[in-house]
């Protein structure tokens, strides 16, 4: 048999539930959210947001106009003028099929597999975009009968309809689609 807890004098049994204010737990988070922010937490924050936006800019990208072709490779004419094949998953690659997107100047965040083979990341990370205005917008298609979002062109999974292309904001994460 396991240890009996017999309550403290004064106090009701219940008290000592997690989250009542006589939990020792509780009193802990409550006096180490009760501290002061000194100078020097500051100062490690800022000192590390820089880096933090450095790393995540810091991955692999490349930027250009879709050629569709008769076989079965996708490639992108850069901005720099050379011809690249890209690869990715199954999603990923009926994106880049996608007729609607041959039209826009598109970006991809990957990897390098050699110097004319980009990997594009898994469509879940969501590395594929189109660039309008200077902006980077997300690629996203959207079932306005269900008000479902997905990343990949192809009929609704609800209502087997088509989805409608729709470049979101990337700070628009779940939204009404954009008008």
């Amino acid at each position: 048999m396991g240890p009996v807890f017999k309550p403290a004098a004064g106090l009701l049994p219940g008290s000592l539930l997690p989250g009542s204010r006589r939990d020792p737990a509780s009193q802990a988070l409550q006096a180490a959210s009760n501290q002061p922010v000194t100078r020097r937490h500051l100062n490690s924050l800022f000192l590390f947001l820089p880096v933090a936006r450095a790393r995540a800019a810091a991955r692999p990208s490349i930027t250009g106009r879709l050629q569709p072709s008769a076989n079965a490779d996708i490639s992108i004419q850069t901005t720099e003028g050379r011809l690249v094949r890209l690869d990715g998953d199954t999603s990923t690659k009926a994106v880049l099929r996608d007729p609607r997107i041959v039209r826009e100047e598109f970006e991809a965040q990957g990897e390098w597999k050699s110097k004319d083979l980009f990997l594009i990341d898994p469509i879940h990370l969501k590395a594929l975009f189109i660039r309008r205005g200077g902006g980077q917008l997300v690629i996203t298609y959207w079932c306005e009968v269900c008000a479902i979002r997905t990343y990949a062109p192809g009929r609704c999974a609800c209502c087997q309809e088509d989805t409608a292309f729709d470049p979101r904001d990337p700070s628009l994460e779940n939204s009404a689609p954009s008008a």
